[in-house]
């Protein structure tokens, strides 16, 4: 009996963290309309992650899942000196744009599978 209450109590700590939603985030950056980068991040719900390209390119993002089958996007992008900090609401698997200047980024926010 007690190594089921001991079983159950570590349950109770790792399902949680086991639970949490875990996002791919692709990016396509453009300069002038030519692509000059595409990476991809795994992305924890609800934590920053950063990314930069060169020295004019920089962005940080949040994405919060909603109940919707959407997310939330928090960004902050910094484009040759400039900052901007844009927040968008977008539907899995569907492109979501932010634009400025000359500079193009485009993401698709998917469900990682785990």
């Amino acid at each position: 009996m007690k190594k089921l209450v001991t079983a159950l109590f570590a349950m109770l700590f790792v399902s949680p963290v086991l639970a949490q939603s875990v996002f791919q985030v692709a990016s396509h950056v453009f300069h002038h309309g030519e692509l000059v980068a595409s990476p991809v991040m795994l992305i924890e719900a609800n934590k920053e992650a950063s990314m930069s390209i060169g020295d004019d390119f920089y962005y940080q993002l949040t994405v919060s899942p909603n109940d919707d089958n959407t997310v939330s996007i928090v960004t902050r992008v910094t484009v040759a000196g400039e900052t901007f900090e844009p927040s968008l609401i977008v539907a899995y698997d569907r492109e979501a744009i932010i634009e400025i200047g000359a500079q193009k980024l485009s993401m698709v926010i998917s469900k990682a599978s785990h």
